[in-house]
């Protein structure tokens, strides 16, 4: 326990006894400063981070941390988290099944690329702006921002067509590559089928990762070796596991184009409404600015009505007299 002195910040007051200040006015909480010392070091030296220092101690919670705006935790439990597709073949196969936008529902056909394409484009200023005051490139950098944001509104038409096409595409091309895969084959194509194969995907993927610690160079090295073998053939079906993994793609690829399609119209629906409005304010306005122009003709002809050619000759005498 802290006594504090009033004549005297209580802030101040902690920092004479080593103890950090966890608010500059009424603080609730404070630190001392060795055990600072301590998360700096573990942080330079073994990288852990403040949060994983603050489990090990038992703080369920430190007001160092980002915390949610009004305890909303819940929101994540709405929200589909995915790997960005260029980023995918950097993570494990089973991660990148389970984590694929192209395995996951509502993504439609998006590669979850898009601010990587905002930082290519912002790319092109890093050796301009290098030299610059930090004011100076700012403004650079936000009217860089500002004209790639009206090219992307400017191109939100012929995107919109550029994925309808795509996706119409694809789907054909899809069902087509269906069809001619299963033409070969001895199973009907149904979706429980492909359920079945997608669960036994994910059993042999964590059947991969479980792989003994020794192996033998040579079977490493030969495709017909054992330990490639659940990999192409399960006795029930006779099916090589290449092509059911194949056909699992193809599906979901199938199901990402019809989300694309309806995605898409549900985008155009939104530009045409925002659009419409835009027009009616336009309209509106334009109404109000021809209301208060008529109005000006008419103060102005009821001003040259009023005062005759006499009266105007009278008053210029009376400014000569004067």
């Amino acid at each position: 326990m802290v006594l504090f002195c009033p004549c005297e910040e209580d802030a101040v007051t902690l920092v004479k006894l080593q103890l950090w200040p966890g608010s500059a006015k009424r603080p609730q909480v404070a630190f001392h400063s060795k055990l600072m010392m301590l998360a700096e070091m573990l942080l330079l030296e073994c990288h852990v981070s403040l949060k994983k220092f603050c489990d090990t101690l038992g703080l369920e919670k430190s007001n160092m941390l980002p915390t949610w705006k009004n305890d909303r935790q819940d929101i994540l439990s709405s929200v589909e988290l995915a790997i960005p597709v260029f980023h995918s073949y950097g993570h494990k196969s089973l991660c990148q099944i389970g984590n694929s936008p192209r395995r996951k529902s509502a993504f439609g056909l998006t590669d979850s690329e898009g601010i990587e394409r905002l930082w290519a484009y912002l790319r092109g200023f890093s050796a301009i702006t290098k030299e610059m005051i930090p004011g100076r490139r700012v403004d650079v950098l936000t009217d860089g921002l500002l004209h790639y944001a009206q090219h992307r509104i400017n191109q939100f038409g012929p995107s919109l067509l550029a994925k309808v096409k795509r996706a119409k595409e694809l789907l054909e091309t899809t069902k087509l590559q269906l069809d001619e895969i299963f033409s070969k084959l001895q199973v009907p194509l149904d979706a429980s089928l492909i359920e079945r194969w997608t669960d036994e995907e994910k059993s042999l993927l964590l059947s991969r990762n479980r792989l003994p610690g020794c192996l033998d160079f040579d079977d490493v090295k030969d495709p017909e070796s054992s330990i490639y073998q659940d990999f192409k053939v399960v006795a029930d079906e006779q099916v090589p596991f290449s092509i059911k993994r194949t056909v699992i793609d193809l599906h979901h690829l199938t199901e990402r184009c019809k989300e694309e399609l309806g995605l898409v119209n549900i985008e155009i629906a939104s530009i045409a409404e925002f659009s419409t409005d835009n027009l009616q304010a336009e309209s509106e306005m334009q109404d109000l600015l021809c209301d208060s122009d008529s109005e000006d003709d008419i103060d102005e002809d009821v001003f040259e009505i009023g005062i005759s050619d006499d009266d105007a000759e009278d008053d210029d005498d009376m400014l000569l007299d004067c």
